[in-house]
């Protein structure tokens, strides 16, 4: 299996990556607020329900922008954030945000599954080239524009008092073209990562394949009426998935080897509330 791959973490760069996705969208909204699931969807029905560790919401690449621009716009900030990449499975961000102006600096983690109805998130046309040997060619060369720097000034201190002013002078046209150069080599960085971020493309969809579970999820949600806002996010709403949803979510992750004993035992619970062994029981009942 392919790991997982940092698209961004800066969310300048993140919003560079979804404003290219949404061109390929259609104007039409596939559904009008992002969807929380998880066990913080549980414990917006169940008030007896473990205590959720973030926000857990499935959203389209705009409503994933206005989000972005939500938590820049208050009094929030990011501490972290990130858009990771997984090769046939698709996209996600995830990260952290901060109140900034509150004592108790109370942090809210979130995980956002993208999910698009025209443009296959799952397979990237490019991949992403980390610009780490750059940065270090970069730090070095600026190590060695500082060491230089320094054993000029060593040489104007040891130099006779009637040469000082003229070696001065001398050094100053050097350090000033040194950091114009520096300067030019910093924005043609940052047009090459400008250029690395809009090559990253998605492929769009076929106009006929197969529908994904999480666009499914959307659309069995879009009429649904329960909301709740994100925290330190005025008017930023989310629909809440009904809890059969939330079964069939949890039925998919007893599956996996981490967190099985919290998974099936929030599965448990939500069969109970959904009575799905009072109707086993009716069933078994009646054939017999």
């Amino acid at each position: 299996m392919t790991n997982p791959q940092i698209l961004a973490d800066n969310y300048k760069k993140i919003l560079t990556i979804l404003n290219n996705i949404i061109k390929n969208e259609d104007n039409n909204p596939l559904i009008d607020y992002p969807v929380l699931i998880g066990s913080r969807a549980a414990k917006w029905h169940i008030f007896s329900f473990r205590e959720p560790n973030d926000w857990d919401l499935m959203a389209t690449p705009l409503q994933t922008t206005l989000f972005i621009n939500k938590v820049k716009e208050s009094n929030a900030t990011f501490k972290n954030i990130k858009l990771i990449y997984y090769p046939g499975g698709g996209l996600k961000l995830a990260g952290e945000y901060i109140d900034q102006y509150t004592a108790d600096k109370k942090i809210i983690s979130f995980d956002i599954e993208l999910v698009s109805e025209k443009v296959d998130l799952r397979n990237m046309k490019s991949i992403f080239k980390d610009n780490s040997e750059d940065n270090m060619k970069v730090d070095n060369m600026q190590d060695d524009v500082i060491f230089e720097d320094n054993s000029k000034k060593s040489n104007v201190e040891d130099s006779e008092d009637n040469m000082q002013n003229d070696v001065e002078l001398n050094f100053d046209v050097f350090e000033d073209n040194s950091k114009k150069s520096n300067a030019e080599d910093s924005e043609d960085s940052v047009d090459n990562m400008k250029d690395e971020i809009n090559k990253i493309e998605f492929e769009r969809f076929n106009d006929v394949h197969p529908k994904m579970s999480a666009l499914m999820i959307l659309e069995l949600c879009r009429n649904i009426e329960d909301k709740t806002m994100l925290p330190l996010l005025s008017n930023f709403l989310c629909i809440v998935a009904p809890l059969k949803i939330l079964e069939a979510l949890k039925t998919s992750q007893i599956y996996w080897p981490a967190d099985f004993h919290k998974n099936i035992s929030d599965l448990h619970l939500l069969r109970i509330l959904l009575d799905y062994n009072k109707d086993k029981v009716s069933i078994i009942s009646t054939t017999m």
